[in-house]
């Protein structure tokens, strides 16, 4: 006889769900059905990690780029590690041409070496207290120390031999608590801390420091929730943002300025019907920079329309502002080079943009073709101006007007080789046009200009029955324009020959850089009311890298939170 064994008890904390399973009508069969027991699945913790590092054989380089993550029932954790150590070199050549004096040209030239470390640090921490309760910590850094050696002759003829220390510092952090208490709605409370500090030395020189500094405190709340309105469902997004920043100048010693900024915000994704959708996002921003209140409304639209065989439609408009950072602000002298020296103003305003875009996007068998046109209107623009008179080594920067930029762009994706090979190909033509306010057209050393260009993009890649992938990436735009500039590149080209072995835990990648362009090679033409400035410049950026990198572990995907507080109303300073 043979011994049946007693069934282990299940606990019912174990228990996920239960099922009844109908088997059969016929209750003469004996079973008319079966009871499904569901136990929670044991989620077994995660780890994953991606260990690379490469060296340039051209020119000096060395780098690595890690990164960790972890993942259990409670714990999301991931980190980031990036450090670069390089050597950039680049000849520049001015030449001022007069034409209201019989003065000969001027020249002067401009050799520099510069040996950087670039280094990123990040750490994010996401805690899953229940299936409601949410809790983010993160903190990063990132630094641009770099060390610079400048020779030449200026415009008198004088030969100079300078050094100088540059550093630029970005660090912060943030913390996220989300609570959901239903389906439908989501609310979260974030705080985040932002510091950003730039500042440039010459040792052995009388040549003055520059020094900035801004600290940026944010606090937010936001409210997510699903609403059933006019018989539709609404993705619904309402919030509230205070922003304060502390400026800090070097001219005077603990000199500090502030503002704060106000925002609510309101976002709503509605489909009128199938083929009809629309996003919009309703924005008012209240702030007291330079010690004005302002008051701006700054509303988004997007439409989306399907129309079927004919493809799909889709029409864009945003109103951005720009306010000035720090550096823009900082009434200090930032001395670049003996022909380029930068002065800040305090009494800047902040900068607005309203951008026009109309695209529409259709598959045609394997490929998919997209037509845009975007329409930007710049309004108080910030730049840099000359208002000395017959200064032409030192700007300011001012609201000095507006600007217009138009364009239409054609892209073309198609897939070849039973889709292992992937091209993708770009035109753009634009015409960009600047206009002063009266009060600097009167009073400006410069001309504005205004024209048009074009630029183009290709990238391939094919993947071969062997493992090995191919990427080639090149742009060309042959002419830009800034205020009073334009500029003229040569093409950039960009090879990657990469193959995993071993299952996917090794990749192997070889880098080409301007592989068939052995220097970056840049013009440009700066116009004034009576001179005319030529600027050329070769750096030598040409390079082959070799990367290896291991990765220990399978790669996974971390559960969705609630992001940090982006304020990208400013510009800072960033290692090039």
């Amino acid at each position: 006889m043979m011994a049946t064994g007693k069934p282990a008890a299940i606990s019912a904390k174990d228990i996920q769900s239960v099922e009844v399973r109908e088997m059969t009508k016929d209750d003469d069969s004996g079973t008319a059905g079966e009871i499904n027991i569901i136990k929670k699945r044991l989620q077994h913790p995660k780890v994953y990690a991606h260990l690379s590092t490469w060296t340039g054989i051209l020119r000096p380089q060395i780098g690595t780029y890690d990164n960790f993550a972890y993942q259990s029932k409670k714990w999301d954790i991931i980190a980031s590690l990036n450090l670069v150590r390089h050597t950039q070199q680049s000849e520049s050549y001015v030449t001022q041409y007069f034409s209201d004096t019989q003065a000969p040209s001027q020249q002067l030239s401009l050799f520099r070496t510069i040996k950087t470390r670039q280094d990123a640090e990040h750490i994010k921490v996401n805690f899953f207290a229940n299936d409601k309760l949410t809790l983010t910590a993160a903190a990063y850094h990132s630094g641009y120390p770099a060390d610079a050696t400048d020779s030449g002759t200026d415009f008198s003829g004088q030969s100079y031999l300078r050094t100088s220390n540059e550093k630029i510092d970005n660090s912060g952090g943030y913390t996220n608590i989300g609570y959901k208490w239903n389906e439908r709605n989501t609310l979260t409370l974030k705080g985040s801390y932002f510091y950003y500090r730039y500042a440039i030395d010459y040792p052995g020189s009388d040549i003055e420091k520059y020094k900035s500094a801004m600290r940026e405190y944010t606090g937010e709340l936001l409210w997510e929730t699903r609403r059933r309105l006019f018989g539709h469902d609404h993705d619904i997004n309402a919030g509230f943002r205070n922003v304060y920043r502390e400026n800090i100048a070097s001219s005077v010693l603990n000199k500090q300025t502030s503002y704060s900024i106000q925002q609510l915000y309101l976002t709503d994704y509605y489909a009128f019907t199938r083929n009809l959708s629309a996003y919009i996002i309703l924005k008012g921003e209240y702030d007291n920079l330079g010690y004005h209140h302002h008051l701006v409304f700054l509303p988004s639209l997007r439409l989306n329309y399907n129309l079927k065989k004919g493809g799909s439609l889709s029409a864009n408009y945003q109103r951005r502002i720009t306010r000035p950072s720090v550096d823009y602000l900082n009434a200090d002298t930032l001395f670049i080079n003996n022909f380029t020296r930068q002065v800040g103003n305090p009494n800047l305003q902040s900068q607005h943009n309203d951008a026009f875009a109309l695209s529409w996007r259709r598959q045609i068998r394997k490929a998919y073709l997209t037509l845009t046109a975007n329409y930007e209107h710049e309004t108080d623009m910030i730049s840099q101006i000359y208002i000395t008179p017959n200064n032409y080594d030192v700007t300011t920067y001012a609201n000095i007007g507006r600007s217009d930029y138009a364009a239409l762009s054609a892209n073309i994706t198609q897939r070849f080789c039973q889709n292992r090979m992937n091209v993708s190909l770009s035109f753009t033509g634009f015409h960009r046009a600047y206009q002063l306010d009266q009060a600097y057209r009167e009073n400006t050393l410069i001309q504005t200009i205004k024209g048009w260009g074009w630029t183009g993009n290709l990238n391939m890649s094919y993947l071969s029955t062997k493992g090995w992938m191919y990427m080639l990436s090149a742009n060309y735009r042959p002419k830009s324009y800034n205020l009073n500039s334009t500029f003229h590149r040569n093409p950039n080209l960009f090879l990657t020959i990469s193959k995993n072995l071993f299952r996917d835990r090794l990749e192997l990648e070889v880098s080409f850089l301007n592989s068939l362009v052995y220097c970056w090679n840049t013009r440009s033409n700066t116009y004034f009311r009576n001179m005319h400035q030529l600027t050329t410049r070769r750096q030598y950026a040409n390079n082959i890298t070799i990367s290896v990198a291991w990765n220990i572990g399978k790669q996974f995907r971390s559960r969705r939170v609630a992001s940090g507080a982006s304020n990208d109303d400013i510009v800072t300073k960033k290692g090039e």
